[in-house]
């Protein structure tokens, strides 16, 4: 059984994992459990670009868009498979950085500053493809 839609021409289709999910000892599997990862994951990023020294960086409205929020996923792409864009939500920050995020608060700044160098990669590249539209 294929659980998965086909894929769009001319648009980004990512994806996100929805197989062995495991929530609260509990394991989930298909679109729902991939489309709460997906929608969870923008709306954290969104808050992050309202958090103080980010919301300052220059164009950080420009993530609040359908072209940034693609943009950040199309960052976080581990591999391309087929038509699809496999999203990998752990690179947005090392793995080895948040296990010890809530034990240490110098491991949460660095999480932060991890977060904000990758969107403002994203965003100097959103940039970039804008000058060249002009």
């Amino acid at each position: 059984m294929e659980i998965n839609p086909p894929p769009l021409k001319h648009a980004h289709n990512f994806a996100f994992l929805g197989k062995d999910i495991n929530h609260k000892g509990k394991r989930f599997d298909g679109t729902s459990p991939a489309t709460a990862i997906a929608s969870g994951l923008a709306a954290s990023i969104l808050c992050f670009t309202r958090q103080p020294g980010v919301r300052e960086l220059e164009n950080v409205k420009l993530l609040s868009t359908k072209w940034g929020m693609a943009a950040v996923f199309r960052e976080l792409v581990r591999v391309d498979i087929g038509l699809f864009e496999c999203v990998h939500p752990p690179k947005i920050c090392p793995q080895k950085i948040l296990k010890e995020v809530a034990k240490d608060s110098a491991k949460r700044a660095l999480a932060r500053e991890k977060v904000k160098e990758l969107l403002e990669k994203v965003l100097e590249k959103l940039l970039d493809i804008s000058d060249l539209k002009n």
